[in-house]
């Protein structure tokens, strides 16, 4: 180690800055006294805006290899997919330059010879981001089973699962680091190891695939001692990290969501102040996981690998942990391949099986027959528009699909309500499609039910049902049909734009209704598509549904969350859009503002089953509500600079105009329920014109061209 490193800042370059490293990795880096944030290699325009805050100086680059190339640093922070691990790993330590390497340290045995092989040579600080071990309740835990404060451990049963979220593609499978066991069973592993001081002999496992692959698994592990360990690890589920230790003299509860740690003695008795200790520690754990969202283990492990580098003494957990940890996934995955068999834990890392072996044969085979025939299918989409004041309602719509480039492959359904209201000669606006058909079904009261009788005359594989004040751009339908066939996707969402952007009033309402596809920058699998304006396959809706689809659309967006508990999968494409739009009158806003808060409010009730004193709680506490949401809001929707920027100054003011609002309804739904309100917001889909402001109403004027 350098005089110069010893005694001036550790010149830090991030390899890989995604989601979690603009939050966490590269504003601790800049902000550790002795550390600099030197050189970040990501190819996202928003990775480096975000570099370049919190260093004029740092130097960006879109390609790994470029930033190497380049040198000027001391210490490498790698957060690149685990497949890219080793390659860019095995590099810098070969060069002698210190690494923190973001678990799992591999996806195979063999990776991980090469890593340690190359660590071997030099012996550089190494460490792998197994960032809890720093977590202050897994340091207390720690210091508890120091001082014996259980007696002889006899059993450990450990809990860790996160909310479904969309993962890009590689953190979906498995080959390429995705899976729970990767992702949390590492931890895990980890931990138990780091708190007896031993290492597992044997493991067995099953696992289950829900949204990804590998989503769920249940482990068993055996350490050297023979005490059991018992792991769940879900990527479905409720927020939770929990450990249970049992000891001949009593349990350790650890809960890191919480923040807390408690000693239950072998008597389960307590008396009133312990009870009233416990339940303050319970309540204060809730407070500070409320009052930040980043993990605290996060910046000592970065500080501890920091000064390592300027000591140049190696830390703690460091490569062989990452090891240890990695032989555990390893040997859980080759016992739920067979059939939950009880395996060795290797050793040696030569001789791991590949994480990525006994690949999912349904998902290689939903992939190949994607497209064999090779052959353009006529229908490409059908596309159903609902109009209750016939062309008029419809005209500009059916002007924007003439216009797509493969408006010839595309067959329109329009439902109107009686015979005639789209006249013979009117229909010459459909001879640009492949096929259309006008259906009758009466007075229309809810456009969304009145789509559904389109499914038994859809002809193509694909189908939308499109809004009347929906516009899409030229290559929309081309792009959605082929993002459609691109995997096994039962519905497939596209990034919906503001149409008419100029107000305040239109953004809240924008951001309330369609906020998170706005702008949408990232493609691949998600959970949440837009309720309106997607497209669907076919065969889903008629095999899960059939005559039934009508009952589960509507106002209360019931088909969607119906979908995935079925196990459908969505995909998000942000290649193409539709421009969307919004009530921009304060009269329609307040109404469908407030209209959707209490519907949603009401709704929630009565599909939850609330007690009584939890809908006094969400009374009492309703002036909470616009607090809590504007907080979640702005951050799930405005931390995209790209949205900021579509946005513009409006962002805020049209935030805090929609969770007021729509807090008021909620209000109203706690302790009224809903009312009509369900049928007064139909109106808002039935004739989008009447809620725009006058100089806008042109905007849905048919287009006769």
């Amino acid at each position: 180690m350098s005089q110069e490193i010893r005694n001036s800042h550790v010149r830090v370059a991030l390899l890989g800055c995604g989601r979690v490293a603009q939050r966490v990795h590269a504003p601790l880096i800049a902000r550790i006294p002795g550390a600099s944030l030197a050189a970040v290699a990501d190819p996202s325009a928003d990775a480096k805006t975000i570099a370049s805050r919190l260093n004029p100086d740092v130097r960006l680059f879109d390609s790994v290899e470029a930033l190497i190339d380049a040198s000027g640093f001391d210490a490498a922070c790698i957060c690149l997919p685990t497949h890219l691990h080793a390659k860019y790993a095995v590099r810098l330590l070969e060069e002698g330059i210190p690494i923190y390497l973001e678990k799992p340290i591999a996806t195979n045995g063999a990776e991980t010879s090469l890593i340690l092989e190359a660590w071997g040579e030099k012996r550089v600080p190494a460490m792998v981001g197994f960032n809890y071990r720093f977590h202050p309740v897994h340091r207390k835990v720690h210091e508890l089973l120091r001082e014996g404060a259980v007696g002889r451990v006899t059993a450990i049963r450990t809990l860790f699962s996160t909310p479904p979220r969309a993962l890009p593609e590689w953190k979906r499978n498995r080959t390429s680091g995705g899976g729970a066991l990767l992702d949390l069973l590492s931890h895990h592993a980890d931990l138990v190891m780091h708190h007896t001081g031993e290492r597992v002999s044997s493991v067995s496992a099953t696992r289950r695939s829900v949204y990804s692959e590998d989503d769920n698994a249940q482990v068993t592990y055996t350490l050297e001692s023979g005490v059991l360990v018992h792991s769940t690890v879900s990527m479905t589920g409720a927020e939770s990290d929990r450990f249970e230790i049992v000891g001949e003299d009593g349990v350790i509860l650890a809960d890191r969501f919480r923040g807390t740690v408690s000693r239950i003695p072998r008597s389960q008795s307590a008396t009133m102040p312990e009870m009233a200790a416990r339940s303050c520690a319970l309540a204060m754990g809730q407070l500070r996981a409320f009052r930040t969202r980043l993990d605290p283990s996060f910046e000592p492990a970065l500080r501890t690998f920091v000064e390592s580098v300027r000591s140049g003494k190696p830390e703690r957990p460091d490569l062989d942990d990452g090891w240890r940890s990695l032989a555990v996934v390893l040997g859980a995955v080759e016992s739920a391949s067979k059939d939950s068999q009880s395996v060795l834990v290797n050793r040696i890392p030569e001789n791991a099986t590949s994480a990525g072996e006994d690949s999912s044969s349904e998902v290689a085979s939903a992939e190949s027959n994607v497209g064999l025939s090779g052959k353009e299918e006529s229908p490409a989409l059908t596309v159903v528009l609902v109009t209750v004041t016939g062309m008029r309602g419809i005209g500009r719509v059916l002007s924007f699909l003439r216009k797509q480039t493969i408006a010839s492959r595309l067959q329109v359904i329009a439902v109107a309500q009686h015979e005639g209201e789209i006249k013979p000669e009117e229909e010459s606006r459909f001879s640009a499609f492949a096929s259309h058909k006008v259906i009758c079904v009466g007075e229309i009261d809810d456009v969304d039910r009145s789509a559904a009788v389109a499914l038994e005359h859809a002809q193509a594989t694909f189908m939308t049902f499109l809004e009347d004040h929906a516009f899409p751009e030229p290559e929309w339908a081309e792009r959605i049909v082929a993002a459609a066939k691109s995997g096994p996707w039962d519905a497939v969402g596209t990034r919906i734009e503001n149409g008419n952007p100029g107000t305040v009033l239109s953004w809240a309402n924008m951001l309330m209704s369609y906020g998170r596809w706005v702008a949408a920058e990232y493609p691949g699998t998600t959970l949440h598509v837009a309720r309106h304006n997607t497209t669907f396959r076919r065969a889903t809706l008629e095999r899960e549904y059939g005559s039934e689809l009508t009952a589960m659309m509507g106002r209360d967006g019931g088909l969607l969350d119906d979908l995935l508990a079925r196990g459908a999968r969505f995909y998000q494409t942000h290649e193409t859009c539709v421009e969307h739009l919004n009530p921009s009158t304060w009269r329609s806003t307040l109404q469908l503002r407030v209209g959707s808060g209490r519907l949603f409010a009401s709704s929630r009730m009565k599909k939850e089953r609330w007690s009584t004193p939890k809908r006094a709680m969400y009374i009492v506490l309703g002036f909470a509500i616009p607090f809590i949401r504007f907080g979640l809001l702005r951050e799930e929707l405005l931390t995209s600079k790209t949205r900021r920027e579509r946005i513009g100054w409006r962002a805020y003011p049209a935030l805090t105009v929609g969770v007021v609002l729509d807090g008021i309804g909620q209000f109203l739904g706690h302790t009224i329920g809903p009312g009509k309100v369900r049928e007064e917001l139909a109106h808002f889909e039935i004739s989008r014109a009447r809620h725009l402001r006058g100089k806008e109403r042109h905007l849905m004027a048919p287009d006769n061209t």
